[in-house]
């Protein structure tokens, strides 16, 4: 499973500015989950490295699909979008197919969540997350790596 860079590095950066900072939030527990969405809003990420980051992050994540590849080891394809950024619960039917186990029709994703022991804390957009959105959307134009915008 691949996780959009651009959104690793913003969640890194979170936890560095707040080493006290739990990583998670138990499904339920309101407060950890506003406070760890508060501290994910409007963060100022350095963008002096930005591109060549991401570069990195592409090319370790392109070296060990290829060694997959090389040692033909059977496996699929995910993106932790697909998996939890979605309205539906297609992907998640999908890698329950491939493993031969759980649900492969009739999931929802209210299913997945409600099976989730921690819960998601991550804002949904680049420019709520960040307050020099147009700094880095305007780095990342025209480059490969403008599609990690959202």
């Amino acid at each position: 499973m691949t996780r959009n860079p651009l959104d690793v590095m913003i969640s890194n950066y979170k936890h560095e500015r707040n080493k006290n900072l739990t990583a998670h939030c138990q499904t339920g527990d309101e407060k950890c989950i506003e406070d760890l969405k508060k501290l994910g809003t409007g963060l100022h990420l350095p963008t002096e490295t930005l591109v060549e980051d991401l570069k990195k992050q592409f090319e370790a994540f392109a070296y060990f699909e290829k060694t997959l590849d090389e040692m033909k080891i059977h496996h699929i394809k995910t993106t932790y979008q697909k998996l939890y950024q979605q309205d539906h619960a297609e992907e998640w039917m999908r890698i329950f197919k491939f493993l031969g186990k759980g649900p492969t029709e009739g999931l929802t994703m209210d299913d997945i969540v409600n099976s989730f022991e921690l819960a998601p804390t991550f804002q949904k957009n680049h420019n709520v997350t960040l307050s020099n959105y147009q700094e880095v959307r305007d780095l990342m134009m025209g480059t490969d790596f403008e599609g990690l915008l959202h």
